[in-house]
């Protein structure tokens, strides 16, 4: 309440000062001044949010602590006195400010103005998210800037680092020359590389998505389902050789087929990683003898190939041909002629390969298929390949010896670590954001979604996956995400587009920032999109909105309010040319009351009197205190003929006065008090909203000098 309209006494037929500031409204500095907003004093310091107020030419006139400290300052003041007054400089780039400015006086507010700033303290580079408005004089003429500034820098980031990762991973997937490919846990292709696309004769678009029974090979996708199953179920990799007929060819070829598990930093599985790399000699063929080859068989094997046998009865039975020496960078004066197997073997791996060979001899496996760590000549560990069989028995079958090939594959291992880091390095990035991150389609298909809490998720995101978003999302949410993605395929990108949900019973508000995603002209387009949760800023902004335009005390419409709803109703007046009227209420003997039985009693009057108007009009009218004792009922609608527009108002005044004359029972003690009432009718623009106030003011100076708790009308004579 605002006492200081209602101590101080005056001559009741003096214009009250508080109304002769409120009927200036091109005064509008001091209509500023004295509007309820100035209790926004405590909520502008403490938001959490940095914020300023600056004159038209970026002069500053007031910024918060947040606003402060994001410059390394410790308070407002601290600021002023090294940064200066003129926020402008804060920009790197002035054109920023300038576009800043354009924005706010063409359209009158930016929303997530993003710009780049210098941390005034430190020199460092921030980038800052801007929301602002240019607040205006009733005759518009533009006073000053407000606004918040949040620091997205660690945000921007993250997100340029997601896409680097994203780069990285897609180029790695490229520069792998075996077939490589990545699923989900149910099957579903999540990436491949151009060399698996080749061999099933797809692009790669076609491919992401989908799962193996969808394709040539869907003869063999229940046996691909029970290898993934089995990577899964247990964590291990798998591998194994399997004879495939590759794309537009008769010929089979046979591929040694390799699948690892796919997993998040936790640990946990995500899918499965594939690759598939061909076998230059067929699996149903005996493994040369190599142990002294020849020019011909050098040919048959390859370049990359080196050859093996083992005499199992030998005390050192395991020999390599010159080739396999060459993998091992051995010098020929310093080749063994024979050796034991696992000889030159990772201790690590020597468990393992021995398991595999006795497998392989005891008949439990066709093949002996290993993979291991080498040491070179230059002290060096390497990875081979090792595969080969039994090719002579005895007469009992007891195995004799066997024939094999070896192959480097160091490049590979590496390449499958790189991937598995790249993995895990995007992983962790996703793992970082608390946005919600979709990856849509130009038409709203979900194709991926990452989200640290799933409860701010409308269905599981396994359920969201290939879902289009008008069939799980509310019509408006919906809209709003198909305008933000019809934006972006337009422009590149589309930011600030909100929309609101309601999760396990409660109203969220989201934020929306899309861009389209890098391709080729193959790839299927794509667009990311990242929805932040902004319920907190929301309401924030609703409080500063409702502060801005409402009494403190009373919760009604202020001045503010009220001079924007007497506008449209003296437009809709001058449309349909029926009559509108303003009454002016001021109470009787109010400051005995306040001045006997406290302001806190006071307050709660006024409150219950502002409750009891609200309840004695209709919804198209308006009830607004302009401070102190006073308030002011707009009326909307009335007859177009000005006798029975007259009567409808004056019956509707004697139902207020009746309303407040009646006793108010404030914590079981009555109190009793009465009202003047001042009226006058418009119709159409025949009146300017100061002159409307005036009449209604003067009319009710005329029903106080009729003997109070009654109404009067304004009249010209």
């Amino acid at each position: 309440m605002h006492r200081g309209t209602v101590d101080q006494p005056r001559d009741r037929h003096q214009p009250h000062p508080t109304r002769v500031a409120l009927r200036n409204v091109a005064d509008r500095s001091e209509f500023v001044h004295r509007m309820p907003h100035m209790d926004l004093t405590t909520f502008f310091e403490q938001l959490p949010l940095g914020t300023y107020r600056l004159q038209m030419d970026g002069t500053v006139l007031r910024i918060n602590t947040a606003f402060a400290q994001l410059h390394g300052y410790p308070d407002p003041a601290a600021f002023q006195r090294h940064a200066g007054s003129q926020l402008q400089a804060l920009y790197q780039d002035p054109e920023q400010w300038h576009q800043l400015q354009t924005l706010l006086h063409s359209q009158g507010r930016a929303r997530n103005f993003v710009s780049r700033w210098t941390c005034h303290k430190t020199g460092a580079t921030l980038w800052v998210k801007e929301n602002a408005h240019l607040v205006c004089d009733a005759n518009q003429t533009p006073l000053f800037y407000e606004g918040t500034v949040e620091d997205v820098s660690t945000e921007r980031l993250a997100v340029t680092a997601l896409r680097e990762q994203e780069a990285i991973l897609r180029s790695l997937l490229q520069a792998i020359p075996d077939q490589v490919w990545l699923k989900d846990l149910y099957g579903s292709y999540l990436a491949c590389n151009d060399s698996y696309a080749n061999a099933l004769g797809l692009p790669v678009e076609r491919i992401i998505g989908t799962v193996d029974a969808d394709h040539p090979a869907a003869a063999m996708a229940a046996h691909y389902f029970v290898a993934d199953d089995t990577v899964i179920r247990k964590g291990k990799p798998v591998s194994y050789e399997v004879d495939i007929r590759a794309a537009g060819k008769n010929a089979y070829d046979t591929y040694e087929i390799i699948k690892a598990p796919l997993r998040n930093n936790a640990g946990t599985v995500l899918g499965v990683v594939g690759m598939a790399r061909r076998v230059p000699v067929s699996r149903h063929s005996t493994p040369p003898v190599v142990h002294d080859s020849t020019p011909e068989e050098s040919h048959l094997l390859g370049d990359d190939w080196g050859g093996w046998e083992y005499d199992v009865l030998g005390e050192r039975g395991f020999r390599m041909d010159a080739r396999a020496w060459q993998i091992l960078a051995y010098p020929e004066s310093e080749r063994s002629k024979g050796q034991l197997f696992g000889e030159l073997m990772h201790p690590e791996d020597q468990a393992e390969a021995l398991r595999c060979m006795r497998q392989h001899l005891e008949g439990q496996t066709p093949t002996l298929v290993l993979e291991y760590r080498a040491l070179n000549f230059h002290g060096q560990w390497i990875w081979l390949n090792c595969r080969g069989k039994i090719i002579e028995t005895g007469s009992d079958g007891t195995p004799l010896r066997l024939a094999g090939t070896v192959m480097d594959i160091t490049a590979r291992k590496s390449a499958e670590c790189e991937l598995r880091n790249s993995n895990a390095e995007l992983q962790s990035t996703l793992n970082a954001l608390p946005d919600l991150l979709f990856e849509l389609t130009p038409n709203g298909i979900c194709r991926a979604v990452h989200c640290m809490d799933t409860g701010l998720l409308v269905l599981p995101a396994a359920e969201l996956r290939d879902k289009k978003l008008r069939d799980v999302l509310p019509a408006e949410a919906a809209a709003v995400y198909q305008l933000a993605l019809d934006e972006a395929c337009a422009e590149g990108s589309s930011h600030g587009r909100q929309y609101c949900l309601q999760l396990h019973g409660d109203t969220r508000w989201f934020e929306l920032s899309i861009v389209c995603k890098p391709a080729t002209a193959s790839d299927e387009p794509r667009l990311v999109a990242i929805a932040r949760d902004i319920t907190e800023r929301k309401t924030m902004d609703d409080a500063i909105a409702h502060l801005a335009f409402h009494d403190a005390l009373t919760g009604l419409p202020n001045r503010r309010l009220l001079v924007d709803r007497l506008q449209r109703a003296i437009r809709s007046s001058s449309r349909s040319q029926h009559y509108g009227a303003l009454l002016f209420l001021d109470l009787d003997h109010f400051k005995e009351i306040n001045d006997r039985h406290g302001h806190q009693v006071g307050d709660q009057l006024l409150q219950e009197i502002g409750r009891r108007l609200q309840q004695s009009i209709r919804e198209i009218d308006s009830v607004a205190r302009l401070g102190g004792d006073e308030f002011v009922v707009l009326i909307n609608d009335l007859s177009e003929d000005a006798a029975q527009a007259q009567a409808q108002v004056a019956a509707l005044a004697q139902k207020i006065l009746g309303k407040i004359d009646t006793p108010f029972l404030l914590k079981q003690v009555p109190y009793c008090i009465s009202s003047s009432v001042g009226a006058t009718l418009f119709k159409g623009d025949s009146n300017n909203l100061t002159a409307l106030l005036q009449q209604a003011d003067s009319a009710m100076y005329q029903a106080k000098a009729a003997g109070r708790n009654t109404l009067r009308f304004y009249s010209h004579s």
